[in-house]
């Protein structure tokens, strides 16, 4: 399960740097708290943080904190305020494969597209369900599950249909 560990990782160190765990000390954020823009000073030192984690951090853990640091600047930059408050959950990839899939399986009435969005869509729900707020497209996922089984109904009637007549 390496691949779902990578997923969370992004999440929980927004959430460790930003939530007051980190002592603060070199990188200036700008948050917004109704309506007035407080300065407030986060810690983004590699060695600070690798020091609080008690370990090397890895490199898909270098690469986030990277891009967290980017961010920073760039809205700076832009004299934005940088929200952390509230994390963005993305669009689960099976769920969306399962919907593409299922629509090309009614289309193609196929039954091998019609068990794999069911299947995708299975895979989807579970991970919604299980990492719940990180991933959203819980109806893509169902669009897709529905899709998937409408192909494979069809697609059995077209076959019983077709042995009916050849056994006449």
């Amino acid at each position: 399960m390496k691949l779902s560990r990578s997923f969370i990782f992004l999440p929980v160190l927004v959430l460790f740097v930003f939530s007051g765990y980190a002592s603060p000390a070199h990188t200036p954020v700008n948050t917004e708290d109704h309506g007035g823009i407080i300065q407030q000073t986060i810690t983004l030192d590699r060695a600070q943080l690798e020091s609080q984690l008690g370990r090397k951090l890895k490199f898909k853990e270098r690469v986030g904190l990277w891009l967290l640091k980017s961010k920073i600047r760039h809205a700076e930059k832009k004299g934005q305020a940088v929200n952390f408050d509230g994390y963005q959950p993305i669009t689960d990839g099976f769920a969306i494969a399962s919907l593409v899939i299922g629509i090309v399986s009614v289309l193609t009435l196929s039954l091998l597209f019609g068990i794999l969005a069911i299947v995708f869509a299975g895979v989807s729900m579970r991970r919604i369900r299980k990492f719940d707020g990180l991933y959203k497209g819980e109806g893509l996922a169902t669009a897709g599950l529905v899709c998937g089984i409408v192909a494979v109904v069809l697609g059995i009637l077209i076959l019983a249909l077709l042995f009916s007549f050849s056994f006449v």
